[in-house]
């Protein structure tokens, strides 16, 4: 397996990902501890491509065999997670040590917010992993679960494009991050409405995530097709689900043929 070299410009978060799926499986004793010497040296470029802190080593000796490197079945024989009298089993533990440590990052950042690990384990078809979101309080922006990632892959696949460049992986590692907070944010935000009236009627309706963007689409829409002195055109933020009189917060109004007449910008 050639390696290419970390360069001194490294995906910051890929890689703190990476140190904390090494951690989880140091904590729970998902290493390898031995490979022999021919087996150390054949994986010492890898170690050193990845800067691997020594403390970490065992543990990326079993990561390079189950996930950057052909695993020879949904586990490595050799491997920590291989388990012959449950296989299901060693499945599951081989995809909660990959997933949990990202999502304990994202959960790192909003405490507000719990997160649930499933996995459908499966050795002759794809595995499927749901991480679902709620509100650790059971109130405030969050009313019902709301998955913010589901991905499935086979077992005996690798799970990265490029395993033997580090970047690449660190990348690919973010971007799994980058998709889970996305989606999770979209989910627990309300949305803001942008509406057309023409003479009190509704002639028509966008949704935006973002407070500017809303404000920047109403202006365009009022611009291209506001003339007319019964022509408005509102952005709305939606009452929260526990505001029990489901007040919306008007953001933004044109109308009238006078132009912006209400506005919480500047």
């Amino acid at each position: 397996m050639t390696v290419r070299r970390i360069s001194k410009r490294t995906c910051g978060m890929g890689r703190e990902i990476f140190l904390a799926q090494l951690g989880l499986m140091k904590e729970c004793g998902k290493i390898v501890e031995f490979l022999g010497e021919s087996g150390a040296q054949k994986l010492q470029p890898a170690v050193q491509a990845y800067a691997v802190p020594e403390e970490l080593t065992e543990a990326f000796y079993a990561y390079h065999m189950e996930f950057l490197s052909p695993p020879g079945g949904c586990t490595n024989i050799n491997g920590p997670f291989y388990n012959d009298e449950d296989v299901k089993s060693g499945i599951w533990s081989k995809f909660y040590h990959f997933y949990k440590p990202i999502v304990n990052l994202v959960e790192a950042k909003n405490p507000n917010l719990w997160f649930s690990v499933n996995i459908a384990p499966s050795y002759d078809d794809s595995t499927g992993i749901v991480v679902v979101v709620e509100n650790r309080c059971g109130y405030d922006e969050i009313t019902v679960p709301v998955a913010c990632l589901n991905e499935y892959w086979k077992a005996w696949h690798i799970p990265f494009d490029e395993p033997e460049d580090p970047e690449a992986v660190y990348s690919e590692l973010e971007e799994i991050y980058n998709r889970m907070d996305d989606r999770m944010r979209r989910a627990i935000s309300r949305p803001y409405v942008i509406v057309q009236l023409k003479g009190g009627v509704l002639v028509g309706t966008w949704i935006s995530h973002d407070e500017k963007q809303a404000v920047a689409l109403a202006g365009k829409i009022a611009g291209e097709r506001c003339r007319d002195d019964d022509d408005y055109v509102l952005v709305e933020l939606p009452a929260s689900p526990d505001d029990i009189h489901g007040h919306s917060t008007r953001v933004w109004l044109w109308g009238g043929g006078k132009g912006n007449i209400t506005t919480n910008h500047d």
